[in-house]
């Protein structure tokens, strides 16, 4: 029996949300995000996921579908402090891509802001950045633009880099203390 499930987002999962968030503070987000964040699961524009691993919500993130252009846009993505290096963010990206690709119409671009603490882990995972803004976000942070080209990749490619990441991830909860 697997160990990590990727689910929809549900009301109930909104305390350990905020937790996780909580526990990635101040290296990958502002208290200022935090209200960004409330807003977000109380109305969100696109679906939001929660990975669990053993049965406990260990990562959050979603994505928008811009109607009017042909991209998408990746929202949230944070993993619990204690799971980082554990391959769940890994997971939920690439969980998040391969239903992007199936939705209909097709979308070619995804696109993700972030800071740069993260914007490492979007590159290691086949996104280019596009721009760089100091002081692109309102706290002053340096804001990073990364995209990523996905009709670049075919569903089979996704899947197996998902089944990939998904087993990768599960040999790490195995291995973890």
């Amino acid at each position: 029996m697997s160990r990590i499930l990727t689910r929809p987002y549900d009301e109930r999962d909104r305390t350990a949300v905020l937790a996780l968030f909580d526990q990635n503070r101040p290296e990958f987000f502002s208290a200022e995000e935090r209200d960004w964040l409330e807003e977000t699961l109380e109305a969100p524009d696109g679906p939001l996921f929660v990975v669990e691993a053993d049965g406990e919500v260990a990562a959050f993130g979603g994505y928008e579908l811009l109607e009017h252009y042909n991209r998408a846009l990746i929202v949230w993505g944070m993993a619990a402090r204690a799971r980082h290096g554990q391959g769940l963010g890994r997971v939920l990206l690439l969980e998040r891509l391969a239903r992007i690709a199936r939705e209909t119409p097709a979308t070619r671009w995804v696109v993700v802001d972030t800071s740069p603490a993260s914007a490492p882990f979007f590159e290691k995972n086949g996104f280019e950045t596009v721009a760089v803004w100091p002081q692109g976000y309102r706290d002053g942070e340096t804001l990073h633009e990364l995209r990523l080209d996905l009709s670049a990749l075919t569903l089979d490619a996704l899947d197996a880099r998902l089944a990939a990441a998904r087993q990768h991830a599960e040999a790490q909860l195995g291995a973890a203390p």
